[in-house]
């Protein structure tokens, strides 16, 4: 479940896709990866930010500057790539919390 719903456009759609977002360094316009229900990985751009209690299929993996291409050409993103950014998590949270006090 995530509280961050990132809104994304594929190149190929003219809709906007929710995906799940641990990430609070993202903002409109920023070109993402995004890991499909089915495990693929996608190109994608942010539309729009909700912070939604919803649990989508989808989940942003990494920003498209920090991804490696493949041989093949596709993007993947690359090991140690950093999945949650920021308070987006309970669990960040408790990490905080344990550190600061």
């Amino acid at each position: 479940m995530s509280y961050i719903i990132a809104f994304v456009r594929f190149p190929e759609s003219d809709s906007d896709y929710p995906a799940n977002c641990f990430r609070t360094d993202l903002q409109k316009g920023d070109a993402v990866v995004v890991r499909l229900g089915d495990g693929r990985l996608r190109p994608a751009v942010v539309e729009m930010l909700q912070y939604l209690n919803w649990q989508c299929r989808a989940v942003v993996e990494c920003k498209v500057s920090e991804a490696v291409e493949t041989g093949d050409g596709t993007l993947t993103s690359p090991p140690g790539s950093p999945l949650h950014v920021g308070l987006a998590t309970h669990q960040a949270l408790a990490r905080v919390l344990k550190v600061g006090g």
